[in-house]
Order: structure tokens, then C-alpha cells, then sequence
């Protein structure tokens, strides 16, 4: 494995990233983590697939992992167009990965809020990609707009400070349902271990500032709204992977909605699974072994 940094075009900050490379890769498969957590948390889910002769790239979002803001502050991507900048600097990224690698079919992985990302990449960069592959995938809220507003009129008063009041209105519902609750994160997993694991985890469960949250709202509305999507490839495959109780993908409602988004604007080859009785984080929980035999299997019918 080796670790590189990527120093941003738009504002100088420093973002870290690891590369999984063996000999002859079949494909470059890039990994967006997701929110509150950082790329190490895939190393097992990477060196599975180099093993299986997979180049792998796990780069850190702006603000997580080796890589916060300003080398201290966790959540905030950046003062302005945060969603954006961050899309720009995984698109540098991946290109400095193709320096090293040499010319490769690109397969995105995403979870979570890099299911998202993974999605406004393809909206943007489509003729990059060869696949996509979303798990944890996030849901879609009218109430979106009620946080972006809310979080843009906080982030005036509250700057780069943590916000409490955003952090419960988001992630407290997610353990609606859940009895006995035994943590505010149970709703990641029914794994207690990797649940433990994660609160432990000083760079995982952060608040961020509520500039952070109204990039995220921004992620959503970039995916889930029809503007500005121009489908050039409408055969690309794109897999959903779900578990059947995930809260932030809206369970199996949320993922139908999620796949129906991305056909009513053109795709058509899409497919999903829907793992019983697991939550969010698919990649931790106890079938994980399972979960990234099935991505195998569905990576190596395509390249």
C-alpha cells in the first residue's frame, strides 16, 4: 500500500489518500467512505480486492480521516461551494492515481455520503466511468431543503464550531425503531463490536459545523434533482448494495426511490441486493465476508 497526498487547486488544503496497487491490475476501483469516517476503514474491503488483482484507491473526503481542514477542523470541506471542491479534488486525485497505474477501467465504490458523491461524479464526469457500485446509499428527504436553509443561516453564526443542534436533527431519527437503543449508533451496524469500534474512533462520529451539513444537503439536492443531468451512457452499470434494515438509505423504499431517481434520468442497467437483517455499514458488519464475495462476483462478470 502506498500513501499519498493531493494538495487542492482550489485552496491549498491537503487531502491523503492510500493505493492498493498490484501487478497487472484488472481495474482501478476507487472508494468514497462516507460521512463521519475515514478511509482506513476499508483497508480490509481493499486489500480483498488488490488480492483478487484490483488496483484500489481510498481517498480521504475534505475534512475526514488524515486529511481535516486546515489540519485540525473535521466535516468542513470549505468555505464556499464545499460539495463541489471536494468532487474536484477526488477528480485530481483519480487522475494522479492514473499516472501510477496506467490506463484502467474506473469503477466507483461509494457508501453512504460517497454514494452520493460517487453519484454527482457520475453526473459530471460520466465518460470517466466505467461502473458504479452504491452502498449504504442515502436517502432522499423533502426535508432537505428546511436543513439546507437551516444549516446556511447557523453556519453565519457558528463558523467552523461543531453543531450539536444539526448533528441530533440527522442522525438521532436513524435509531428510531431500535429497542433496546444502546448507543446513538446502533443504527450502523448489528455488529455491537464494530459499533464500539466506531465511537472509540476519535476521526469516526465527529460533529461537524453546520457548513459541513449544508454541503451535504447540497449533495443531496445534486443527485435527487433533474437538473443539469445529461446521460450519455445509459448502459453503465450501476449495483446497489442495502442492508434491510438501513435507516440513512431509507430501507428498501428509499433504495427503490434511489434507483428510480437514476433511470427516470436515463440508466437502465441497474441492479441491486438487499442483504437481510444487517444495517448500514455493510463493509463491518458480520457478513462482510459475504457482502465483498457478492462485489467479486459482480466486478470480475464485468471487467
Amino acid at each position: 500500500m502506498e500513501i499519498f497526498t493531493t494538495i487542492s487547486e482550489f485552496d491549498g488544503q491537503t487531502i491523503t489518500s492510500s493505493l492498493y496497487l498490484p501487478e497487472s491490475p484488472k481495474a482501478l476501483i476507487v472508494v468514497f467512505h462516507g460521512l463521519m469516517e475515514h478511509r482506513h476503514r476499508y483497508h480490509d474491503f481493499a486489500q480483498t480486492l488488490e488480492n483478487a488483482g484490483y488496483a484500489v484507491l481510498c481517498p480521504d473526503h475534505r475534512g475526514h480521516g488524515d486529511s481535516p481542514y486546515d489540519g485540525k477542523v473535521y466535516g468542513y470541506f470549505a468555505g464556499h461551494n464545499g460539495w463541489l471542491v471536494n468532487l474536484e479534488d477526488l477528480q485530481k486525485i483519480i487522475y494522479q492515481t492514473k499516472i501510477k497505474t496506467g490506463p484502467l477501467n474506473i469503477i466507483l465504490f461509494g457508501h453512504s455520503m460517497g454514494s452520493l458523491a460517487a453519484r454527482s461524479y457520475l453526473k459530471r464526469f460520466e465518460n470517466e466511468l466505467s461502473a458504479v457500485i452504491l452502498s449504504g446509499s442515502s436517502a432522499y428527504s423533502p426535508m432537505v431543503y428546511v436543513g439546507r436553509f437551516l444549516a446556511q443561516l447557523l453556519s453565519i453564526f457558528t463558523g467552523k464550531r461543531q453543531c450539536k443542534l444539526l448533528f441530533h436533527m440527522i442522525f438521532d431519527p436513524f435509531n428510531k425503531g431500535i429497542t433496546p437503543s444502546r448507543t446513538p449508533f446502533d443504527w450502523l451496524s448489528v455488529d455491537e463490536d464494530n459499533v464500539d469500534r466506531y465511537i472509540a474512533d476519535p476521526k469516526c462520529g465527529f460533529v461537524l459545523p453546520a457548513k459541513g451539513y449544508r454541503d451535504l444537503f447540497d449533495g443531496l439536492l445534486d443527485v435527487y434533482r433533474s437538473k443539469d443531468w445529461s446521460v450519455m451512457r445509459p448502459d453503465m452499470p450501476i449495483h446497489f448494495v442495502t442492508g434491510q434494515f438501513d435507516a440513512p438509505a431509507g430501507f428498501e423504499k428509499g433504495v427503490q426511490h434511489a434507483i428510480d431517481t437514476l433511470k427516470k434520468e436515463g440508466y437502465r442497467n441497474i441492479t441491486s441486493k438487499i442483504y437481510p437483517g444487517v444495517r448500514h455499514e455493510l463493509l463491518q458488519e458480520q457478513i462482510k465476508e459475504q457482502v465483498t464475495a457478492d462485489i467479486l462476483l459482480w466486478l470480475n462478470e464485468l471487467v
